[in-house]
């Protein structure tokens, strides 16, 4: 599942109503909210991986999630946007499991040399 959480986050909160100009205040999800409705449909339906649950600073939900449901990938492209720093964040904050490294041109000059991140993912294999 592809969530892209990043763009529904409101005040601290998630709107799942968010292209309704008309969407209720009361409706917004915590991400307390969010991780049991990620429980439910990973309980329901045979979910395997799930990408950008929460948005892109939201480093103890993804831990959270990451720690109590281990069994599902927890991918953080938008947490770590295939950023060193942020790889390696995520890794000490155990917020993820998978990581989609995304190489192409635009990044290469971003990161200097691709396998930047994965050195960085090699450090850390003990994490």
């Amino acid at each position: 599942m592809g969530c892209t959480s990043l763009r529904v986050r409101v005040k601290g909160k998630y709107d799942l109503d968010f292209k309704n100009p008309l969407s209720e205040p009361d409706s917004l999800l915590t991400a307390d909210e969010m991780t049991a409705m990620y429980k439910d449909f990973i309980d329901k339906y045979p979910v395997i991986s799930i990408e950008d649950p929460f948005e892109q600073d939201a480093w103890d939900a993804f831990s959270h999630v990451t720690l109590t449901m281990p069994n599902i990938q927890w991918v953080g492209d938008d947490l770590l946007v295939t950023n060193i720093a942020r790889v390696k964040t995520g890794i000490q904050k155990a917020a993820v499991n998978t990581l989609l490294l995304k190489v192409c041109k635009a990044q290469v000059s971003h990161l200097r040399l691709p396998t930047s991140v994965l050195y960085v993912i090699n450090d850390n294999k003990r994490v």
